[in-house]
């Protein structure tokens, strides 16, 4: 019994985590710190550069890899609201590059 449960538990996490980022009226909602990897690497990333997005909560990204959002080929073009919520503990080794950041 405690096998089974161990395994549906999992089953949840991997559907949980491989969900797509919501979006309301055509803008993404990040609300946690895969989300936000998930806007900068899937949509972004991706070749949507004009794709909007809302960050909805504070967000930790310690531990966390992060490529900036957009890139020298594909810069950002969209709007990216804050709602006065915080960003802590970014980081980006990009030791190649200077002057990086988010965007």
């Amino acid at each position: 019994m405690k096998k089974l449960f161990i395994l549906t538990c999992l089953m949840a996490l991997h559907l949980q985590t491989s969900m797509a980022i919501d979006q309301i009226n055509g803008v993404y909602q990040i609300k946690t710190a895969q989300d936000l990897v998930d806007f900068s690497t899937n949509v972004v990333g991706s070749g949507n550069s004009k794709a909007n997005a809302l960050l909805t909560n504070d967000i930790d990204m310690s531990g966390v890899v992060f490529s900036p959002i957009g890139n020298d080929q594909s810069k950002y073009a969209g709007s990216f609201d804050g709602g006065c919520h915080f960003i802590r503990n970014l980081t980006i080794n990009t030791p190649d590059k200077s002057k990086v950041g988010l965007f």
